[in-house]
């Protein structure tokens, strides 16, 4: 046994400033036949095929495999070799693992939330409250937009209150033209037109067709702030469900990406190395009891933040909505 940890910990050292530290594999075994290299004896290749990628992307069964590896190696032989193999062996899983990987791991993750929480961002910042705070041609343009709704309301009422007017005046023209065959005719002829009774109808039917024309005026004022409010508000809203859309796209995509970043970094097994070179550090020794206790430990694994993702807002373009 102080053979084959003596070998191993050669192995492991003889890779450590190479392919275990960061250089790419060209090719390597599944972690089945690395433990079938193990039970053959052939130790220093299996180490060597397990350590053959980057130790920042190892996939959860190579790491399992490590995991197993301490397990084996350190629970078996007590003599003086064995016991100084350990500790070379337990020592440079504490480096590589707990002093290298998991940090690294970690700011990977802080990396992956702060990528997740500006993507969140950007998605919010599409809306027209956020848009119209950050760009001032906006700011102007839906400015704009909401005062052409105020003409449009304000020429709404004033419309209503000239018909009520209106409805006055063709009350007196009609009381007034009462007597008069066709007010058109003889207001057209001056003569006619001079005789008192004419003279009133005639005033009367003046004031109703003038105010009929500013009624009709106010009407068109109305129509035509409605008309520019829409024109503003179509390419406003068009920008905002574009823009909506593209980020929705791409936050899907970060958020896709950081899940699976997540569940690659292996954090469960990880943690359980470091728990099990730990409890090797404080009693120089691993039993049955530690072993399990490093297995069925929950560790506080930092998980990530999802952020909100806002649903599409509604942008009216019409003055009614």
């Amino acid at each position: 046994m102080a053979a084959k940890i003596i070998a191993v910990s050669a192995g492991l050292v003889a890779t450590a400033s190479g392919a275990f530290l960061g250089v790419h594999p060209k090719s390597h075994k599944n972690v089945e036949q690395m433990r079938a290299q193990w039970q053959e004896g052939n130790t220093i290749e299996a180490v060597r095929q397990m350590s053959m990628s980057d130790h920042d992307s190892k996939p959860e069964k190579e790491i399992e495999g490590m995991v197993d590896t301490i397990e084996t190696l350190v629970t078996e032989g007590d003599d003086k070799t064995s016991k100084l193999a350990k500790e070379h062996l337990i020592k440079y899983m504490n480096d590589l693992v707990v002093n290298t990987m998991i940090p690294n791991r970690l700011k990977s993750q802080a990396v992956d939330q702060a990528q997740l929480d500006a993507s969140a961002k950007k998605l919010k910042n599409c809306h027209i409250d956020r848009h119209i705070l950050r760009d001032m041609n906006v700011h102007a343009e839906v400015a704009a937009a909401e005062e052409h709704k105020e003409d449009y309301k304000d020429g709404l009422a004033q419309h209503g209150e000239c018909l009520s007017v209106l409805d006055g005046k063709k009350m007196v023209k009609d009381a007034y033209c009462a007597a008069v065959s066709d007010a058109k005719d003889v207001c057209a002829n001056d003569e006619l037109k001079s005789l008192s009774v004419n003279q009133k109808c005639c005033d009367a039917n003046a004031a109703y067709d003038k105010h009929k024309l500013t009624c009709k005026q106010g009407k068109t004022n109305a129509q035509y702030a409605s008309k520019q409010h829409e024109i503003i508000m179509t390419k406003v809203c068009g920008n905002y469900y574009t823009c909506y859309d593209t980020q929705k796209k791409d936050h899907q995509v970060t958020e896709k990406s950081v899940k699976t970043a997540f569940d690659h970094r292996s954090w469960a097994s990880l943690y359980r190395i470091k728990c099990l070179v730990g409890e090797y550090k404080k009693t120089k020794g691993l039993n049955a009891e530690a072993v399990k206790a490093c297995k069925t430990q929950k560790p506080d694994i930092k998980q990530i933040d999802y952020p909100e993702v806002p649903a599409k807002a509604d942008c009216a373009t019409e003055v009614d909505a």
